[in-house]
């Protein structure tokens, strides 16, 4: 499966997008993407436009990792800050068992 979003923002803001995805007779997975646009002195670039995400066999003992490195092209300094509370939560709410952690 293939998805591709584009996305091309006309303002310097807050940028939300909740993507669903379900396999047939299967539990639901939801992505919350939230993003910012910089200014143009600014420029944040994934290394690659696509990234393949391979399955993973239940029950695994280790966990499976996917690096997605972001690179700053601008010519200005970028302050940035992962929120993981969202990830936190979903940890919580699956009784503490790491389901993701950055």
């Amino acid at each position: 499966m293939d998805v591709t979003v584009s996305y091309y923002p006309k303002e310097v803001k807050l940028h939300y997008l909740k993507v669903f995805f379900q396999i047939v007779n299967g539990k639901p997975l939801i992505i919350n993407l939230q993003g910012e646009t910089l200014h143009r002195r600014a420029q944040l670039q994934l290394l690659k436009d696509t990234y393949h995400l391979p399955p993973v066999p239940i029950g695994c003992e280790w966990a499976v990792t996917y690096p997605i490195e972001i690179k700053n092209l601008g010519i200005t300094k970028l302050k940035y800050q992962i929120d993981t509370a969202l990830l936190q939560q979903m940890n919580r709410d699956n009784f503490d068992f790491r389901i993701f952690e950055i």
